[in-house]
Formats: structure tokens, sequence, C-alpha cells
């Protein structure tokens, strides 16, 4: 027992050894695992104590430098506040006086210090030349750019420029922001950096010459204000104190008193008109830009010898960037073939951006890009977030205003904000304008915060009120005496808690005008008028003097009584005066005059079809010409508005506009003399008309022999039937009896016209040139003489003509002269006929036509035309067959020819086509039956289908070629086919058709047709430059000539052949597409070129 015992006590001591080994053993771990963790603790708080100093070390650094450069701020804030006008002013005078006495002041006018002195030492920054309107002036580590504000302030801006080494670092110039960040000026765009071609206050003073039509007018009209609805420019009509203006005129530009651009070119389209307006404003052509090259390329080679220089590049002294990109989509960016040698051929290539070639060259309005750097330009009140600070309003009524909320806007708020609008009206109107809520506070004079409003259209327009401060009682109202009104609002600090104003404007047309001339149009002019819109106009002018109106354009709802839409003039100053007229329609009314000095004038519009309206031109008017203070030497003639002088025949008036002096032609008594073109025998001059006069005794008639004749004019193949229309220089004789009047032309061209004698004793000549080719002109001698054939006609049967000294007898056509010299006989009737236009009877219409009449007409014109012949009347005996009386045309010079067709009976038939230039037609009868025959007439049809042959023919645009303009709204069409395995060559000898960059108005077109029909366009051509010659690829070509209604040419000469086909010589088709394919391959290599050096600059960057 004993011993159980003890191992007992023994065992429970070594489990109670164990149990306390592991409880130290725990403890033990506890108590490490305390440490542990308060070490990890320590370390945790250590570390959190680093990050939060740094943190707050770092919000202290923040709060330093945000003071530092609010600090800066608000000392260059304090130093642009000191540097006003009047300071400058002041410093420059204490400059001056210091000047003298060898000191130098500071900013303030004082002494400079010794430190002062000092920094003035240092060399200034080195400034660019390319900047917009700059006035520049140095600092001493940066420079002051001011531009110049179209609404009459200034805005300073403090950039610094790094040194160039090259000039494409200039690119690369740098700008400081407010901020003092360096923000990166973006590549150049084609505005203008010569501030003297910019327009004072963003106002351009325009005249349009008289001789532009109503449509032309508006059509500047209209591009003008699409100018005004985008920016802040402003185009007014030119007053006599504008020495500066642009001129709408179709003579060459420029101007005496000042050089500024005025739009040029072809003017008849809108975008056309906004393109050239934007050279006025100031900018270039887009592609110009001096980095163009990153941007698009320039095909020199397709370009049409002699306007290389459209595209030669400008320097950085003429173009600013304006921090603007480039703009493809511009309207001042040319199209991708203008200027060039065929349509499907680029002169400007845009390279490719984002995947995508850029389109360019639209003409339809103003870019985004456009609006935005013109506003730029003339630095045009922005739009600012939630507010508008400025604009333009060209509607009828709106509202505006500047209603800050300082608490909500306070990060969008320019503490010296400088507001402008602008409100304009049609001609006659006036602007209402109610000012509905006003908070702007008081201010000494009014002078720093303050609500200005001017009568007129620009910031120097006579001052209407200047609010400040006021109690007003609301709503304020002010009305203008025109059509324009300015308002601007400056504000500074002392406004920051204001409220600003509102207010509202309405375009009113009624009232009294009282000026000395002016403009009067419907409302909107020249957009469409409104419904339901009734307008009074008083015009009054000074005592003495009368009221002249007259209409530039009328477009109104068209009433036979006028009783919808209409325009009434009265002859007072009220309604109930007597009524002058009441118009409406299209047709452009008279001018009219008042009896008074006043005239009323009524609108009114009812509630369905609008129209554009009206626009017209009003004056004090006086009849000049009824007092002897005119000044004129022999006839005063009165106009609206004004009077000018005129001479008698046989004088002209002198240069000074007063007096006359002898000129070419007069008044000739005499038996026989002669008359000669001025300077003949040397060149005319251009531009110049020339009448002659000769009187005979009663009783006798006077005859014109040419001896030397050289006018500009048709001379082609001796057709003398051609030089019936001589549209540029002519030659006319006309003579008179009591009761007949015969003309004798217009003669021109080469050859002499016969001998002309005149119907009784009385002779006129009328010499008439234009101002293009000059000539030697002719040389006519005139004798007078008895006329034999006034009295029995000579005792001829049929025709007396008078001869020097005698008479001879002549007899109709189909009649012979008989051996006694006065009897007619019948004759055979054979008749040749060239020329567009001519009429054709049968013998004796419209009486009966004899028996066994056989009559012939042969009819010939310009090749590449056929004759065409439209029968007015006919009455020939009727047979089935038409075997007794009857006319035959032949497609050809004889009976041998193709018969075209044969008729009788008293049908007119449908017209008559030849397939060529060559129609025969003959007219046979039997003895039986006797009608009055036929009445026709024989023209000329454009374009056909001709064969080519070894032999050249000849094609002509038109049948008149040579003797005058081709015809608008043309359209011919040519077919030139030669035979079998052989080519057409074509070549043009003379060419003149309407300029115009992408040929879109008047154009020929030359296509290469297969075996299938398929037509492929080989050329486009137009203006004066005469086009390649061109082979064709296959046998059979296609020309098309179109013309529009507007400017016409003297059209082309072409010669056309049949050679045959040889396989080494490639057709002009052919030419174009290797061409096309070079072109491409080089494009090609060069890109890949660039895209190798591109690589190469990456790799080793």
């Amino acid at each position: 027992m004993f011993t159980g015992a003890n191992n007992l006590q023994a065992l429970k001591r070594n489990k109670q050894n164990q149990i306390e080994k592991r409880v130290d053993s725990n403890q033990t771990n506890a108590r490490r695992q305390v440490r542990r963790n308060k070490k990890t603790r320590d370390h945790l708080a250590g570390r959190n104590h680093v990050v939060k100093t740094r943190k707050k070390n770092f919000r202290n650094d923040t709060k330093k430098a945000k003071r530092k450069k609010l600090s800066k701020k608000r000392n260059r804030s304090q130093n642009n506040k000191q540097a006003s006008y009047s300071q400058m002013n002041h410093l420059r005078t204490v400059r001056k006086k210091s000047g003298k006495q060898g000191k130098q002041v500071n900013k303030e006018g004082k002494l400079k210090s010794k430190n002062e002195l000092s920094k003035a030492k240092q060399p200034p920054t080195k400034k660019s030349s390319n900047s917009t309107n700059i006035k520049q002036t140095s600092t001493p580590l940066q420079y002051k750019r001011i531009i110049h504000n179209s609404f009459g302030r200034n805005k300073n801006y403090f950039t610094h420029k790094k040194k160039k080494t090259s000039a494409e670092d200039e690119d690369d110039e740098k700008m400081l922001d407010d901020d003092g960040n360096v923000v990166k000026r973006r590549g150049k765009r084609a505005a203008t950096a010569k501030y003297d071609r910019l327009w004072d206050y963003g106002v351009i003073p325009y005249e349009i010459e008289a001789n532009f039509s109503g449509a032309h007018k508006t059509l500047f009209i209209q591009a003008m204000k699409h100018w005004e609805n985008h920016t802040c420019i402003t185009f007014v009509e030119r007053t006599a104190t504008d020495a500066s203006y642009i001129l709408f005129t179709e003579k060459p530009c420029g101007k005496e008193q000042d050089p500024r651009p005025s739009p040029s070119g072809r003017i008849d389209k809108f975008g056309i008109v906004v393109h050239e307006l934007g050279h006025v404003i100031g900018f270039w052509r887009k592609h110009t830009r001096p980095d163009r090259e990153t941007h698009v390329q320039i095909v020199f080679k397709n370009i049409l010898p002699g306007q290389e220089y459209n595209f030669n590049t400008l320097t950085h002294s003429e173009v600013n960037s304006l921090n603007e990109e480039y703009d493809y989509l511009s309207i001042m960016h040319y199209a991708r073939n203008t200027f060039s040698k065929a349509v499907h051929l680029d002169t400007i290539t845009p390279l490719v951006y984002q995947d995508i070639r850029p389109e360019i060259g639209q003409r339809i309005e103003l870019s985004p890009g456009d609006i935005v750097q013109a506003n730029k330009l003339y630095n045009c009140p922005k739009l600012i977030k939630c507010t508008e600070c400025g604009d333009t309003f060209l509607e009828a009524s709106g509202t505006f205003g500047y209603p800050w909320n300082a608490k909500r806007y306070m990060r969008f708020i320019d503490t010296n904000a400088v507001c402008a609008w602008r409100i304009a009206g049609s001609h006659g109107e006036k602007i209402v304008l109610n000012i509905t809520s006003f908070d702007i506070p008081e201010n000494p004079n009014c002078s720093t915060d303050v609500l200005e409003i001017r009568d007129g259209h620009w910031v120097k327009s006579p001052l209407m009120d200047r609010l400040c401060g006021l109690k007003l009682r609301l709503p304020y109202q002010l009305i203008s005496s025109d059509s324009r009104m300015w308002i601007e609002y400056r504000r500074t600090l002392r406004s920051l808690h204001a409220r600003g104003f509102t207010a509202r404007y309405e375009a009113v047309c009624d009232g009294k005008i009282a000026k000395d001339s002016g403009l009067l149009t419907s409302p909107h002019y020249p957009d469409s008028y409104e419904i339901n819109k009734k307008c009074t106009w008083h015009i009054v002018v000074p005592h003495g003097y009368t009221v002249a109106l007259k209409f530039q354009s009328f477009e109104i709802e068209h009433h036979d009584k006028c009783v919808y839409d209409y325009v009434e003039l009265r002859d007072g100053d009220v309604e109930m005066s007597p009524l002058i007229g009441r118009f409406c329609g299209h047709k452009l009314p008279q001018p009219v005059e008042s009896s008074t000095n006043w005239l009323f004038v009524k609108f009114v519009s009812d509630s369905s079809v609008v129209k554009s309206g009206f626009a017209a031109h009003f004056t004090k008017e006086v009849d000049e010409c009824a007092t002897n203070d005119h000044g004129c030497e022999q006839i005063c003639i009165n106009t609206l508005g004004s009077y000018h002088c005129d001479c008698k025949l046989g004088y002209e008036l002198h240069s000074d506009g007063r007096s006359c002096e002898q000129a070419c032609g007069g008044i000739l008594r005499t038996h026989s003399g002669s008359i000669s073109s001025p300077s003949h025998p040397h060149f005319y001059p251009n531009n110049k008309t020339c009448e002659w006069e000769i009187i005979a005794h009663s009783g006798f008639q006077i005859v014109l022999f040419f001896d030397k004749f050289d006018l500009e004019g048709n001379n082609c193949c001796m057709m003398r039937d051609l030089q019936e229309d001589c549209e540029y220089d002519s030659l006319v004789v006309k003579s008179w009896n009591a009761t007949n009047t015969a003309t004798h032309g217009p003669f021109c061209g080469t050859t002499a016209p016969r001998n002309i004698t005149s119907i009784a004793h009385m002779m006129r000549v009328v010499f008439k040139t234009d101002g293009t080719v000059q000539k030697t002109g002719f040389l006519a001698r005139f004798e007078t003489d008895k006329d034999e054939c006034a009295i029995s006609n000579g005792h001829c049967q049929q025709i007396c003509i008078n001869i020097i000294g005698s008479y001879k007898c002549q007899c109709k056509p189909g009649f012979v002269l008989h051996e006694n010299e006065m009897d007619c006989k019948e004759s055979d009737c054979k008749h040749e006929l060239s020329g567009r236009d001519n009429f054709i009877k049968s013998p004796n219409y419209p009486d009966y036509y004899p028996q066994l009449a056989d009559c012939t007409w042969l009819f010939r014109c310009l090749e590449g035309h056929r004759i065409k012949i439209n029968f007015l009347d006919c009455d020939i005996e009727y047979h089935a067959d038409c075997n007794n009386d009857y006319v035959d045309l032949f497609d050809g010079w004889n009976t041998t020819a193709p018969r075209i067709t044969r008729f009788c009976g008293g049908r007119p038939p449908n017209p008559i086509e030849a397939s060529g230039n060559v129609m025969f037609m003959r007219f046979v009868s039997d003895k039986s039956v006797f009608k009055k025959g036929f009445h026709a007439n024989q023209e000329t049809v454009c374009g056909g289908t001709f064969e080519a042959t070894k032999k050249a023919q000849n094609l002509y645009s038109h049948a008149k070629y040579s003797g005058s303009n081709y015809e608008a709204m043309t359209r011919c069409q040519w077919q030139i086919v030669a035979e079998k395995h052989h080519r057409i060559r074509l070549k043009f000898l003379t060419f003149q058709l309407e300029e115009e960059l992408v040929c879109k108005y008047d154009n020929v077109e030359i296509y290469d047709v297969d075996h299938e029909g398929t037509e492929q366009l080989i050329d486009t051509s137009c203006g004066s430059r005469i086009p390649p010659v061109i082979i064709s690829h296959y046998n059979e070509l296609l020309i098309k000539l179109f013309t529009d209604d507007a400017i016409d040419g003297k059209g082309f000469h072409a010669t056309y052949e049949q050679i045959p086909h040889n396989p080494l010589h490639k057709s002009t088709w052919q030419k174009n597409i290797a061409r096309s394919r070079r072109a491409r391959r080089n494009q090609a290599r060069k890109n890949r070129q660039q895209q190798r050096r591109k690589n190469l600059s990456n790799a080793i960057h």
C-alpha cells in the first residue's frame, strides 16, 4: 500500500508540475505577445505621426503657395488699375519733362531708385513680329500686349517668348496665363498679323455701285448680315466722312483713298461673297499658312501655268495663329482642284487626319472655326458660362441683360467686365428699348460701374443716356433715331453683389424720318417680311426741296389691284394726302417725286404669302437745271438727287463734266465728203461712240461708199449674212423719210459693206466700239444725187435703184429684167442662203405661184451645226403621192443626196432637220391647179452625229461664232464617230468660255465612248486657256457644251479628224489614268518615307 501510495503521490506531483509549467509557458507567451503588440503600436504610432506631419507640412506649403499666387494676382490687378490712360498720359508728360534734365522716372511718376535703374539696364526679351493689331511696350523681363478691342476697350495679356533659333521654333511660342502656367500655342491659321489691315472697332463702311441689280444688292446684304450674325463686325453704309471703305464694283479693285481690299471675282453666289468679305475683314487663304505642309500637300505639277502665285506660302510676320487649329471646313479654304489643269486633278490634297481625308473648299456658310477666329481677331465679347456678356441682335424683338448671382456664379465672374450689345433693325425702323430691372451701384459721375446707351452702331455713336445708382422709374424707355442701337455695361468689384439689369427691345417701323437722304426697306429685308405687318413712314426734307424716292429692289405678293400686300406712296405728310401710287408684284416701280418736302410711305402685308420685300433710296430733290448755276455749257439733264451735263450732236463732254469739246461725228451738209473712224488708219479707241448726220437737199439721196473697212467681228468663211449680229464693234447706217425708216447693218469684220443709198435726203452713221479688241476702223465717202426714182418709180415695173447721176431697174426674186431694162419677166429661181435665220417663200407668195415653177434653195451654216426648216404656212395642190406640185428636201448639196421628205397639200409638215450643215430644197409645180404656196423659216440646231474623215473638219460652238457670244442656257452635244480600228484626234484652235475655278458654270466636257456605249470623262474645260489635243481611246468621241444664264463668252473653234490606231500611242484617257497611277505611287512612296523617318526618330528618342 505504501508503495502504491507513493507512486500515486509522485504521479500527482508530476502532473501538477506539468500544469504549472504549461501555465508559466502560457503566461510567458502572453507577456511576450503584449510586448510585441506594444512595439507594433509604437511603430505604427510613429509612422502615423510622420504621415500626419508630412500632410500638415504639405497643406501649409499649399496655402502659402496659394497666398503667394493670390498676392501676385492682386498686385498685378492693382498695377493694371494704376496703368490707366490718364496715368499713362501723365507718365509720358513727366518722362518728357524729366528727360530734359537727364533723370528717369518710374510708372508712378517718381524718380527711379538705384535698384530700379539697375534693373532697367537689363536687356529686354526679344519681341515677335507675329501678332495681330498689337502695340508692344518693353518691360524688364516681359512685354505687354495690348490688343485693340472692337468695342473701344483694351485688355492686357502678359507673355514671355523664348529666343528663337530657327523658323520652325516660332510655332513653339509659349504664353503665360493668368495663373502663370505655360500654355503652348497651336499651329498658325491664315489670319492677318498686320494691325493696319484691320478695321477700327470692327466697323466696315461699304458702298454698292448703282449699276448692280436688286438681286445682286440683296445678295451682298445677305452675305454681310451673315458675318454680322456670327461676329461683332458691323457693316454700315458709307458716309462722306469715311475715308476707308469697301466698294462693290464690276471695275478692277482698288480705291484712291485707301488701298484696302475690296470684294472681287465672281460675286453672284452667296458663298463667294462671304469668302470675298473674309478677305476684307482680314483673312488670308487657309492653304497659305506657314505650316501648311503638316495639313495639306500642294501638287504644283497640276496647277495651271501662271497661277502658281496663288499657292505661295506666307511668312510668320503676315499670319497670326490666334491659338486656333487648321480649319479644313473654312470658307476661306481653296477646293481640291482649284486652278487645276483638269477637273479630275488635285492641286491641294488634304493629309489623312484620324484615318479620314477631310473635305475642303466649301462655299456654303462660315465654319465654326471662321466664327471663332473672326471673334478673336476683333476681340469680340465672349459668351461667359451661365450668362451672356454681349451679343448681336438682328431679330425684331428680344430680351437681354447682365443678371449676376454672386454666390452661385462667383467662379465665373469677371470683376472688370465690359459687355456690349448691338441691336440692328432694317432701314427705316427705330429701336425701342425698355429697361425692366436695374441694380447698378452709384459711383461718382458713373465713371466705373455704368450702363451706356448710344444712338448708333458703335461705341462712338451719340450718347443717349448713362445710368448708374439711380432709382429708375421702370420700365425706363429709350428710342433710337435710326435703325441701330449700342448698349454697353461696365462693371467692377463694386457691382459684385449687384443684380445688374435686364432689358427688352423692339424694332418698330413707324415714325418720322428727317434726313436729307437714306435707305428705306421692308422689315427684315432682304429676308421675308412678316405677316400682318403695317409700317408707315413720314419722310421730310428741308423746305425748298422735294422728296425723290427710287426703288432698288421690289418683290411683294402680286395682285391686279394690290389689295393683299402693297407699298403706298402719298404726296404729303398724312395718310389722307393725294395718292401717288400703290405698288405690288415683282416689277420695279418708276422713281417718284413729291410736290412738297413731305412724302408718306405705307407698307402693308396680310396673313398669307410673304416675299423678300423692297429696298428704296430717298433723297432731297431740287431741279438744278431750272437755274443758270448748274455750269453746263450746252445741255443740263436733271436726275433724282443730282444732275449731269450733256452735249449736242458732234460734241462730247470734257473731263471736267461741264464743258463740251468737238468729238468724232457731227452734222454734214455738203454735197460730198468723207468720214472715218477715230485715229484712222491707226487703231480706234475703246468704248467710243461716234455719230454722223448727213443732210442733203430735198429730193436728193445720199450714197455712201466704203473704201476701207476693218472692225472686230465675224469674218468666217466669207458668209456675209452672219454679220447681222455684231455685238463687239459695229457700224450702223440709217435713213428715213416721213413714213419709213431704213436700217443697214450692223456691219463688222473685214469685208466692206456694199454701197448704201438713203431712202430720202437724210442719213445717220453710228460707229460703236467695246472695251477689248481694237482695229484700224473704216474710211467712207458720201455723195448726194437727185432721186430719179422718186417720180413714177423711174418707170420701172418693180424696183427702181437710184445711182449717182442716173438710176436702174431691178426685179423681185423669181424674175429677171426684160431687154427694155424696165419690165420684169419670170426666171429660174435658184437661191443659196447661209447663216442662222432666213425666211423663204414660194414665188409670188401669198399670191398664187406660177405654173411650171422649178425653184431650189441651198442652205448652209457653220460646221458642227444642222439646218432646220420650220414651215409656217403651206397651201400646195394635194395629191396622194405628191406627183403634181410638191416640195422635196434632201440631206446634202443637191438632189443626189438622200431625200428627207416630200410633201404637198394644205397642212404644214413638222419641223425638218438635216444631219449636217447643208440642206437642199426644191419646189416644183405643174400647169394645172395654182395655190398660194408656202412660207417657211430656216434656222440652225447645234450638235448632232458626225463622221470623222482623214481630212480635218471644223466644229464651232454656236452658229453665230465670231459674230456674237454664245447664248445662255445652251445644251449642245456632238457625237463624232470614226471607222473601225481608227481613233479621233480633237484639237481646239480658239477657246473662250466663262472663267471659273472648277468649271461649274459654263464648260465643255469630252467623253470617250466604248463599244458598249459607256461614257468615260476625259476632260472638262472653261476659261480662255486652250485645252490640250485629245486622242480618243475608241472610235467614238462625245463633246458636250453647257452654259448657264449669266456670263457668256465667244465660244470655241475646234477641228477633228480620223487617225489610224497605233498601239504605241496612248490615248488621252490612258494618259490621264497613267498620270493618276503615278501620282498615287509617288504619294504612297512619300508616305512610306515619312513613316520610316518617324519610326527612326521615335527609336532615337
